[in-house]
């Protein structure tokens, strides 16, 4: 699969989207078309660590949310930290438990435990409630 995608791919994919939540019989604005993360948000993510050192990216999971009976995508971002396995670049899930959830709440990105800080999830925010103008990607 390609590392990039074109234009014409990308106006595509989000016109077939919108399509799709144009099915759905719920209210409009629970119509999530996108999600923003604000430089502050992503700075959030990438500066958690106690170190000072930046980490190395941002992994966006797609989940699953039912609203009134039908399934709207929802992007759970984390950050994630490089490694160098056998020569080649990896990038782990920085701190995401195999097992256990993590208590969220107060110390949520703050020393939780004797492990360290427990990690934060990113919160995109969606639209339409945060919408820029239209354009090509989100009006049809």
């Amino acid at each position: 699969m390609p590392l990039t995608i074109t234009w014409p791919e990308a106006v595509q994919l989000c016109k077939q989207y919108r399509e799709y939540l144009s099915t759905l019989k719920i209210a409009p604005e629970k119509k999530y078309k996108a999600f923003l993360m604000t430089n502050k948000d992503i700075e959030e993510l990438l500066n958690q660590r106690k170190d000072g050192k930046p980490l190395d990216g941002i992994r966006f999971y797609i989940g699953r949310e039912l609203i009134d009976g039908e399934a709207i995508i929802r992007l759970i971002p984390v950050a994630v930290e490089k490694v160098e396995v056998d020569g080649k670049s990896k990038y782990n899930d920085w701190r995401v438990p195999k097992s256990e959830i993590p208590k969220r709440g107060k110390n949520e990105g703050k020393d939780g435990d004797d492990d360290g800080p427990i990690p934060i999830i990113g919160r995109p925010r969606p639209c339409p409630y945060e919408c820029g103008d239209d354009d090509i990607l989100n009006f049809p």
